[in-house]
Parts: structure tokens; C-alpha cells; sequence
């Protein structure tokens, strides 16, 4: 027995390593903006185009990529995906300056990422714990793929300081980022063993995709409150990457520093997560109450940047640390959401699904959107003017007080749903 807990556990890590390396490669921006922008030649709506694209691809491969991972065993389709994505690494290094190039590589990022991807991982994660162990089996597998993507994104950052030139730099992080991903495939080959399962109803037919179902929960306000709060949690995190050209063109800090903090912002600040759902559970003993409490602190701190002055750059740091910390605790608890508003463990699957596809639209316009805002405001020292970011922060801030108001409809149908549960019960018991 402990033989096989060991072998699990060097399986979940492999798995938590390819998690967390196979998205540095679409998201590369969150923590080299300013170093890609001078590699590549591309404008700021340029690179958000890039991303816009992936997410579009992303969200059209999950059905599709479902069927796929029922029919091929996770082993196989998650090696594939890893060596595939490590080989557009390379690619791009190649092909950096074609913006026509890179969009086909970003693309293809969304086939490999996603696609088989996504299902296929969370089917692996799934096999190795027991009915019993869900919930302790994917806590430690979210910690070992944020450690993964932080030390990956780490490591990256130090390889690219060996060169005296910045452009030699990223491309000596984006070499480090490939290797990085046909380890992770090597990883998944040699340590998940699929004939050494712990789940046995990972593939039962009552969990794949029920139209029927689909169509019932698309109707439910209970979901849409759900996907909508995502929508405004994934809109704050979107904005966390416009931080690192804030911080390199408002305070003039290098992009080298300004990398090696936007590593531990994107990856390391998600222990905010934890506490997130600390305070959901222990504190305020309701997910929606904590929603409205996070949603208020992301958007103060949004709006706070507006007015942090250029002699305060260490202001402007720290909040940035306390926002991502703000964001992450905010994000995971928006699909908890669906259990307290009683949506229907038969539909669970679908609506999950649905609060996904819904909350992630953010990422198909928004950094697209954000570039062309600040390519229109280059001055001729070739710097972002604050006017933009401020724009950004706005925005953002703007959907964080649309998150509050949302946040308040879900304590008022949570109390609703619990006054109604209570005269039900008066009821019996009138009747007994």
C-alpha cells in the first residue's frame, strides 16, 4: 500500500508540474510584457489580440476535446499535448517577429492546452483518488501546479538575466519554457501508471455531457449569478498583467525587476485562494457574503491606482501584491456558489461547464481591447501615458461594482432560498 501512495503521489505530482508549465507559453505576457513587446516588434493590441485568439480556441475545443479524452486514455493525449506545446515553444522563438506566425502558434497553444488537454488532466487527477478523497486529491494538485508555474515562470526570468541583451533574454526564457514542457510530457509518461486506478467511476455515463440537462441549467439564475461573479473576478485577473507595463512605464522600473515580481504576483499569490475560501467558510459561513466582500476589496484596489503618484513606487508594489492576493480569493469561490444556491447535483457537471464558458469571455476582448488603449496613448518618449491605465482600472473597477450588486443578488436568493427551506419544514412538522 505505501508502495502505491508513493507511486500516486510522484503521478499527481508529474501532473501538477505539466499543469502548471504547459500555460506559460499563452499567458508569457503576465510576466514578460515589456521584454516580448521589444522581442517580437508587436504593438500592445497586437499581443492582446494573441490572447484573445487563444481563449477563443480554448473555449470552442472544450466539447469537442471531451469526446476526445473518452475515447484515448489520459497518459497518452496529456504527453502529446505537453511535447506538442513544448515544440511551438521553439517555434516561436523562430518565427517571434510574424505576427501572422505567432497567432498560428497561439492558436495551436489553444488546441494543446485545452482541447484534450483540460479534460484529459482533470480525468488523471480524478483516477488517483477514491470517492472519498476528491477534495484532498485536487487541493494538493492545485498546490503543486501553482508551485510548478511559479518556479517555472522563476526559472525562466533567471535564464533570461544570463544575457546582456533583452532580446537575447526572452529568448533564452522562451528555450527554458520548452525544455520545461517535454520534461513535463516525459514526466506524465513515466510516472502515471493507468492500470494502478483508485476511482472507478471516473468515466460513469451519468457524467458526460446531457443536452437536455445543458438546456434546463441554462435557464437558471442560480448559474448565471455564478458566471457572471467569474466574469468579474476574471476580469480583475486579466488586469493584473497590465500591472508589469504600469510599473516599467509610471515608475520607470526595470522589466528584469519588474518580471521577477510579476512571477510571484501571477503565481505565487495564489495562496490567496486559500484564504479566500477560509473566509468564505469560516468567517463568513457563505460564499455569496465573502463574493461581496472580496468584490468591494478588488475594486478599491483597482480604482487605488489611479492615484498612487509616480514618487511611490513602493506604494504601487505593495498594493499590486495585495490585489493579486484579493483577486485569487476572490476567483475560487465563485463556482462554489452553485452548491449554496441548491443548483441540482445532477446538473453539476453542466453547470459548471456553463459558469466556465460564461466567466472566461473576459479574455476574448478585453486584452485586445486594453492594447488598442494603450497604443493609442504612446507619447514620444515611447512610454504608456497614465491616462491609459487609468482607463484599464476604470474598467476594471466599473465590473467590480457590477460584481458587488451581483454579489447582493446572491445573499438575497441564498436568504430567500433558506426562509423557504424553513417553512417547508415548519410544514412537516405541522403535519407530523
Amino acid at each position: 500500500m505505501k508502495k502505491n501512495n508513493l507511486m500516486r503521489f510522484w503521478a499527481l505530482l508529474s501532473l501538477g508540474f505539466a499543469y502548471g508549465i504547459i500555460y506559460l507559453l499563452p499567458y508569457m505576457k503576465s510576466v514578460f510584457y515589456d521584454q516580448m513587446t521589444a522581442a517580437t516588434g508587436f504593438s500592445n493590441e497586437q499581443l492582446g489580440l494573441m490572447l484573445s485568439v487563444y481563449a477563443i480556441v480554448c473555449t470552442a475545443s472544450y466539447l469537442p476535446g471531451g469526446w476526445i479524452a473518452d475515447k484515448f486514455k489520459p497518459r497518452t493525449l496529456l504527453t502529446v499535448c505537453l511535447a506538442a506545446n513544448g515544440l511551438l515553444c521553439f517555434l516561436f522563438m523562430f518565427l517571434r517577429t510574424s505576427f501572422f506566425a505567432s497567432l498560428i502558434i497561439w492558436m495551436l497553444a489553444g488546441l494543446t492546452g485545452a482541447f484534450a488537454f483540460w479534460p484529459a488532466m482533470l480525468k488523471g487527477v480524478r483516477l488517483l483518488g477514491t470517492r472519498n478523497e476528491q477534495g484532498r486529491i485536487y487541493g494538493i494538485f492545485e498546490a503543486l501546479n501553482g508551485g510548478a508555474s511559479l518556479i517555472g515562470s522563476l526559472l525562466m526570468v533567471w535564464v533570461s538575466t544570463w544575457f546582456a541583451d533583452m532580446i537575447a533574454g526572452f529568448n533564452g526564457a522562451v528555450i527554458s519554457m520548452g525544455v520545461l514542457c517535454l520534461l513535463a510530457a516525459a514526466g506524465v509518461w513515466f510516472t502515471f501508471n493507468e492500470n494502478i486506478t483508485y476511482n472507478e467511476d471516473a468515466l460513469e455515463e451519468k457524467d458526460k455531457i446531457n443536452w437536455r440537462a445543458f438546456g434546463k441549467t441554462l435557464i437558471m439564475p442560480q448559474v448565471w449569478i455564478p458566471a457572471a461573479l467569474l466574469f468579474c473576478g476574471i476580469t480583475m485577473y486579466g488586469t493584473m498583467s497590465y500591472l508589469s507595463p504600469y510599473l516599467t512605464d509610471k515608475f520607470l522600473i526595470t522589466a528584469v525587476a519588474v518580471s521577477w515580481m510579476s512571477s510571484v504576483r501571477e503565481y505565487g499569490c495564489r495562496l490567496g485562494g486559500i484564504g479566500g475560501g477560509f473566509f468564505a467558510d469560516k468567517v463568513f459561513k457563505s460564499s455569496a457574503k465573502w463574493q461581496v466582500a472580496a468584490q468591494i476589496l478588488t475594486a478599491g484596489l483597482v480604482f487605488s491606482f489611479i492615484f498612487i503618484p509616480t514618487t511611490s513606487p513602493l506604494l504601487a508594489i505593495v498594493i499590486m501584491f495585495v490585489f493579486a492576493l484579493a483577486v485569487y480569493a476572490n476567483r475560487v469561490t465563485a463556482y462554489s456558489l452553485l452548491s449554496e444556491l441548491k443548483v441540482p447535483a445532477r446538473v453539476g457537471g453542466t453547470a459548471l461547464a456553463l459558469v466556465t464558458l460564461i466567466g472566461y469571455i473576459p479574455d476574448m476582448f478585453m486584452h485586445t481591447m486594453f492594447g488598442s488603449w494603450m497604443d493609442a496613448s504612446i507619447g514620444a518618449d515611447g512610454l504608456v501615458s497614465s491616462e491609459a491605465f487609468n482607463r484599464i482600472f476604470i474598467y476594471a473597477g466599473i465590473v467590480g461594482i457590477i460584481g458587488v450588486l451581483l454579489a447582493l443578488v446572491a445573499v438575497f436568493m441564498r436568504a430567500r432560498m433558506k426562509k423557504k427551506e424553513a417553512l417547508q419544514l415548519k410544514d412537516i412538522a405541522a403535519k407530523a
